[in-house]
C-alpha cells in the first residue's frame, strides 16, 4: 500500500502493553488505549504528538495509518516461527507486522522509568572507543504522580549512546519517557545501562 510507505527503512512498529498501543516510526508518535473484542481491534481513540514532517507522505502516513487502525480491523496471530500480527481492515487490505521480544525480555528484570528532556542540536562529544561524534544533549526531569514538574532540572550531559525506539531530528527539542534497563553483565564497550524509549511526552521546534 504506498500510502503506507512513507518510510521504506523504518517500518512502522506496534508496541501492545498494559492495555495500550503505541505507533511508531511514523511522522508522529500516537498512542491510545485498546482491546481484543470479537476478534477486532477496537481502540478508542489515538492521540499523537503535533509535529509537522517536511515530508508529505510522512505526514500522510499517520493519517492512513490511523483510519485503519481506528476502523475496528480483525486481528489474527500466525505462529510457526517468529510470530506475525495480521490486521484485515473493513476493505480487504492485509496489514503484516513480524514480532520481535520486547526490551524486558532481551534485558530483563524491571526497568527504572526517567524522563529525559532532549535539546534540539546535538554537540561535539568525545566517545572513549570512537573518538569526536555527536552528542545528544539530555538532561534529567522529575515529575510527580500527577504529571506536574517537581524540583530543578538536572545539569545538561552529553549522551553518545542510542535511545532505542527514538530518532533525533535536528531542531527539536523533545521530553522523552524512558526505561532504563541495566545490562547483566555490562559490556566492556557501551553503557550499563539499555535506554528504550516509551513515549515523547512533548515536542517543540526551536529556532536556530
Amino acid at each position: 500500500m504506498p500510502a503506507l510507505a512513507g518510510r521504506a527503512d523504518r517500518p512502522v512498529q506496534l508496541d501492545f502493553a498494559d492495555g495500550r498501543l503505541v505507533v511508531s516510526n511514523t511522522c508522529n508518535r500516537m498512542s491510545g488505549r485498546y482491546r481484543i473484542e470479537d476478534g477486532l481491534l477496537v481502540i478508542e481513540r489515538l492521540v499523537s504528538t503535533l509535529m509537522a514532517c517536511p515530508d508529505p507522505a510522512l505526514m500522510a502516513l499517520d493519517r492512513e495509518l490511523g483510519t485503519r487502525l481506528e476502523g475496528r480491523p480483525h486481528l489474527a496471530l500466525e505462529d510457526g516461527g517468529p510470530p506475525r500480527l495480521v490486521l484485515a481492515t473493513a476493505a480487504g487490505e492485509r496489514l503484516v507486522f513480524a514480532g520481535r521480544p520486547t526490551a524486558a525480555t532481551r534485558y530483563g528484570g524491571e526497568p527504572e522509568r526517567i524522563f529525559l528532556e532532549v535539546a534540539a542540536e546535538t554537540r561535539p562529544c568525545e566517545h572513549p572507543l570512537m573518538g569526536q561524534v555527536q552528542c545528544l544533549q539530555v538532561r534529567r526531569l522529575h515529575y510527580d504522580e500527577r504529571g506536574l514538574a517537581v524540583g530543578d532540572p538536572g545539569p545538561w550531559e552529553n549522551f553518545s549512546g542510542p535511545i532505542e525506539g527514538y530518532r533525533h531530528q535536528p531542531g527539536v527539542r523533545n521530553v522523552l519517557r524512558v526505561d532504563r534497563y541495566v545490562r547483566e553483565p555490562a559490556p566492556a564497550d557501551a553503557s550499563r545501562y539499555a535506554y528504550v524509549l516509551d513515549m515523547v511526552v512533548e515536542s517543540k521546534q526551536v529556532a536556530p
